[in-house]
């Protein structure tokens, strides 16, 4: 079985040190700005609960707040993650699974408040 613990060591490493840039042009100046916000992951039937960590690492390292909806046919696993995060000191609502079919995902994808779905 594949761990998804090894993403999650690396993320945390590299999480610290996303950060905004200055950018200097010849007339002006620019910038890019880390901003925290929602997004929803989707999963599909192979390795559920894997592709729930490997989804679910980058976008809370970062800070921001995740749905995970997961396979109509495999949600247990995402509820026994969503479980084992709240027991670690996740914050509720910082990682919430959204059980449903394949039009509950495309609602959450077209969602205005969820800034990425992937």
């Amino acid at each position: 079985m594949c761990s998804p613990a090894p993403t999650a060591g690396v993320l945390r490493r590299l999480a610290p040190t996303i950060a905004g840039e200055h950018l200097d042009w010849p007339a002006a100046f620019g910038y890019t700005r880390r901003e925290r916000s929602a997004s929803s992951r989707a999963s599909v039937l192979e390795l559920p609960l894997q592709i729930a960590c490997w989804k679910a690492a980058p976008a809370l390292a970062c800070g921001n707040a995740m749905i995970f909806k997961p396979a109509e046919l495999t949600p247990l696993s995402a509820l026994k993650l969503e479980a084992i995060m709240s027991e670690a000191g996740v914050p509720d609502g910082i990682f919430q699974v959204l059980n449903g079919f394949g039009e509950t995902g495309q609602r959450l994808a077209r969602h205005p408040q969820i800034a990425r779905s992937l």
